[in-house]
């Protein structure tokens, strides 16, 4: 990977992250279909059915943070055009207590944000967003991989903004048309009666486009951003702690 800074822009980010996609969908989709199938099978221990529900969010918080380190790295490898598959995914298990520790740390920063106030709550958000990639890619300490994101993230919260703008709109554009095709009679009109019925069938229609386009070309946009941030920050080359093992592939 080249470590010459570019332009930061966020068109370009998305721009990138989605020839990224273009050129691997398999990757990034496997490993979006993988992650979300754990999470449901973690979520139907909790059902109201099973009265499980502290099981389920004990599974939650064991699985669902090495998930998301190991999604941005698998990410990461696939803009940069290097061996992955999606079973890279799993990577993320490799850094199980950082991953656990920078999902809850990184929660409770979110709450204090906002409990003072939204505009404190969403700066702290984008300073320390980048914090799962820090983990993946570099193997970095929960205290690290957040000095590490608020580091390379300096300046360049508005364009972050920004980005987290677009990827809310691409979402609502979607459920947008879904609703749109609700409304114009492509599904049963009997639904139409019942909002539990159209915000369910909403909910269950848009699972798909948003997992095997939208998921991925978020996910591939925000590496492409990841590595243009440490490209700017001429931090490329600094890491603190060994790298970690090349990825099961």
């Amino acid at each position: 990977m080249s470590t010459t800074a570019q332009p930061i822009s966020v068109g370009a980010w998305y721009r990138r992250g989605w020839q990224a996609f273009r050129s691997n969908p398999g990757t990034l989709i496997g490993g979006v279909l993988i992650a979300f199938a754990i999470n449901a099978a973690v979520s139907l221990v909790g059902t109201p059915a099973s009265g499980r529900l502290i099981l389920m969010l004990i599974l939650s918080l064991l699985v669902g943070p090495s998930l998301w380190v190991g999604w941005a790295y698998l990410c990461l490898r696939v803009v940069r055009q290097e061996e992955s598959g999606a079973l890279t995914v799993f990577s993320g298990f490799r850094h199980w207590g950082p991953s656990i520790g920078g999902a809850v740390v990184y929660g409770f920063i979110l709450i204090g944000g906002s409990i003072l106030l939204v505009v404190p709550g969403v700066i702290w958000a984008l300073r320390y967003c980048m914090w799962p990639f820090a983990v993946g890619e570099r193997n970095l300490g929960v205290t690290n991989a957040l000095r590490f994101s608020a580091r390379i993230t300096k300046g360049h919260k508005g364009r972050l903004f920004g980005a987290g703008l677009i990827a809310a709109l691409l979402c609502l554009l979607l459920y947008l048309v879904l609703a749109l095709l609700l409304v114009f009679g492509v599904v049963p009109r009997s639904f139409i009666g019942d909002p539990r019925l159209v915000a369910a069938l909403l909910r269950d229609l848009s699972m798909l486009p948003a997992m095997v386009i939208i998921g991925p070309w978020l996910g591939a946009a925000f590496a492409v951003a990841y590595d243009d941030l440490v490209a700017a920050a001429g931090a490329a080359a600094t890491t603190t702690e060994p790298t970690p093992p090349p990825p099961p592939t």
